[in-house]
């Protein structure tokens, strides 16, 4: 009796697609993220937007690091004005900024990746995700 094995190569550039897209993603939020802190009036969404826009810049150094340890280089650009905006608009902007995020998250992790990127991926995406109700509770709230 004789058994094959596949070997499934897992082709070297597309975790790194997928993971620039995630670092184009966390430098977007995390400048959505600056603007809301700096300008908001309330405190309390002041201080979640403070907390959102560091996870934001840790997830993007971490992302970084990735793609230098998978053999890529790193060059993060942003295409969102993301500082522009009414003060009482902010919320709302952060609330959507998020979810798109959390959705681009789930998207890269339904693409191949290395098994340290999909769990970094995945401990990323949980704590985006605990981050999202905290700010749609403080959104619902008001």
């Amino acid at each position: 009796m004789r058994v094959e094995f596949q070997k499934v190569v897992l082709s070297s550039t597309e975790p790194i697609v997928n993971i620039v897209r995630l670092i184009d993603v966390c430098n977007e939020c995390a400048r959505l993220f600056s603007a809301a802190s700096e300008k908001a009036a309330e405190d309390k969404f002041k201080h979640l937007a403070a907390r959102i826009h560091s996870q934001f810049e840790q997830f993007h150094f971490e992302l970084q690091t990735e793609i230098r340890r998978l053999g890529g280089g790193v060059s993060s650009h942003s295409s969102l004005a993301a500082g522009q905006g009414e003060a009482d608009i902010l919320p709302l902007r952060c609330e959507i900024g998020l979810q798109l995020a959390l959705d681009d998250y789930q998207k890269a992790l339904d693409a191949q990746l290395t098994a340290h990127a999909r769990a970094m991926l995945k401990r990323q995406l949980s704590d985006l995700q605990q981050a999202y109700e905290h700010l749609a509770a403080l959104h619902k709230a008001a």
